[in-house]
């Protein structure tokens, strides 16, 4: 998949979330011509893993006195890429909401890695190809 600029732009800000989100890390992400698909690891240690063994993991992970929620990441992440799009003249919008799943073990966390992985092959299928 070769990325235009608004792609560059949303990768680069995608991979600069656990930068801003301290518990939030990073799995598998593919930046599509009209979307993106990404997982991300969100523990209550603030070390950005699901492997978490520390006594504190039962506390709610804060930045700035805020919880760190999927809603919170993705808000910001839609915002700064918008604002960046915006500043340098590209006619850009996001669609209002985003679509989310709750990954429960490693057989579907692997399914999904696939999905992400296999999603450039399947684009000249896509309604807006």
């Amino acid at each position: 998949m070769h990325l235009s600029e608004i792609g560059e732009i949303a990768q680069k800000f995608w991979i600069d979330i656990p930068n801003h989100f301290p518990a939030a890390g990073l799995d598998e992400i593919i930046v599509m011509p009209n979307h993106i698909h990404g997982i991300v690891v969100i523990d209550k240690c603030g070390h950005g893993r699901n492997d978490c063994r520390d006594a504190a993991c039962g506390v709610s992970t804060t930045t700035d006195n805020h919880i760190t929620t999927l809603g919170r990441i993705i808000n910001s992440y839609k915002s700064a890429v918008s604002n960046i799009c915006h500043k340098n003249g590209f006619e850009f919008a996001w669609q209002s909401r985003y679509h989310d799943h709750i990954i429960r073990d490693i057989k579907s966390l692997n399914r999904i890695r696939k999905y992400i992985i296999d999603n450039p092959a399947k684009w000249a299928d896509d309604r807006n190809y």
